[in-house]
């Protein structure tokens, strides 16, 4: 293709707040080195968090706000995108005027198929909604506490997914990186040719260049991330406790949790009144976390929602720590029972994920085979396949017909942005 692509990269927030954030620091770079003339639009700017378009060479800088939404758009238009990669924004009246371009949009969650974004029930017990996005959503919303149990959002929350979904059906392309994100907006309409399925890859993590050797099991089983109630963290303490009592010989089940939040204090007093011995760490650097992962025995995703991927599970892999977890969204596309770890049911339950613990930690030399299996399934999560796909994506879907050769300059590395 002759000429360079100008892509407009949209995101919500500048920092590294989360996945999508932390996905785009690693991508940025990769797609300056694809020859792509960059530029970045964000709402939030970085505080206190290293930003995602640190050290990349970008031709402009937009910060939206409210008051000059007007004027960045304006200024867009003045430098004419070809394609256009959103990540997900605040603004969705922006989003929407921006598919007047190409746009390839990446939906980290579920955007505009949910009122809430979590795609699960939490009453009775928890489990995975697969219903689509209608008037009936309204009548759940409360008696199956799909939100909150205030009425106040609900209306507000219907149509601004009804406007995301709208907006995602005039993009040229949606990206997703799962087979549950696929089949969810296959669900709700969108045709076939219209959605990529791009997996991700663990950013800054590599798989070990050989196969895990033989070791004693530690019995030590780790939670990472935040520690939200909709992580299952009260049903992982739960099922250990459950499964102790069914793991013998010499492998001693302990749980170890790198991370803090809401939960935290919940937790610790959770293990103790079930006399689980547990190990909380706090938030622990990457290398720290990595020395962690390679300590332990099996990771747990006990996540009560359907996680869109579970990018954590492959990097683990990277290190041979299988994993146990739900079978519910992204997380059966990496974790197969009895290969990179082991599955329990959806709906979750307590004693399901005891019972997966327990296939995975009950037997040395089964237990050494899935931490190979997990070593194998990491060697498929690799950035440059994500790239070669995602490079084809933007390419496919731009609009060529605005370049010419007067237009053709790239800024150098270092150069200063104008930031709106």
């Amino acid at each position: 293709m002759e000429g360079s692509v100008k892509l407009l990269v949209c995101a919500g927030n500048r920092g590294v707040a989360g996945g999508a954030e932390t996905y785009l620091r690693s991508v940025l770079p990769r797609l300056s080195h694809l020859g792509f003339r960059l530029a970045f639009v964000f709402e939030k700017d970085a505080t206190g968090t290293p930003s995602i378009d640190e050290g990349v060479a970008l031709e402009k800088t937009f910060q939206l706000t409210s008051e000059n939404r007007d004027s960045v758009l304006a200024a867009i238009d003045g430098w004419r995108p070809n394609v256009v990669f959103n990540n997900g924004m605040y603004d969705a009246d922006c989003e929407m005027q921006l598919t007047r371009y190409p746009v390839v949009y990446f939906a980290h969650n579920y955007v505009g198929t949910c009122l809430n974004g979590f795609k699960r029930h939490a009453w009775p017990t928890p489990e995975p909604c697969y219903r689509t996005l209608g008037l009936a959503c309204l009548a759940y919303y409360i008696p199956r506490r799909c939100g909150g149990l205030s009425p106040l959002p609900l209306v507000k929350n219907y149509l601004s997914a009804r406007r995301q979904q709208a907006m995602l059906r005039a993009c040229r392309k949606l990206q997703v990186a799962s087979e549950a994100m696929r089949a969810e907006y296959l669900r709700h309409g969108f045709a076939h040719d219209k959605i990529v399925l791009n997996p991700l890859f663990p950013a800054g993590s590599h798989p070990d260049p050989s196969r895990p050797q033989p070791r004693a099991m530690s019995g030590l089983v780790l939670l990472a991330g935040r520690l939200t109630q909709i992580k299952g963290g009260e049903y992982l303490v739960k099922a250990m406790a459950l499964a102790r009592q069914k793991v013998h010989g010499d492998c001693q089940l302990q749980l170890a949790v790198a991370g803090e939040g809401p939960e935290l204090a919940h937790l610790r007093a959770l293990a103790e009144k079930l006399a689980v011995p547990a190990h909380f760490h706090g938030w622990l650097t990457a290398d720290a976390l990595k020395t962690l992962m390679r300590k332990s025995d099996l990771l747990a995703m006990p996540s009560l929602w359907p996680e869109p991927f579970g990018l954590l599970g492959p990097e683990a892999g990277c290190v041979g720590l299988p994993s146990v977890g739900y079978a519910h969204g992204g997380i059966p596309d990496w974790l197969v029972e009895g290969k990179s770890g082991t599955l329990a049911p959806s709906p979750p339950t307590v004693e399901g994920l005891a019972e997966a613990i327990v296939r995975a930690l009950s037997n040395a030399d089964r237990h050494h085979d899935l931490r190979v299996g997990a070593w194998e399934m990491a060697q498929r999560f690799s950035a440059d396949r994500h790239m070669d796909q995602l490079d084809s994506v933007l390419r496919s879907a731009a609009d060529m017909t605005s370049i010419n050769e007067s237009d053709t300059l790239v800024a150098l590395p270092g150069q200063a942005s104008a930031v709106l």
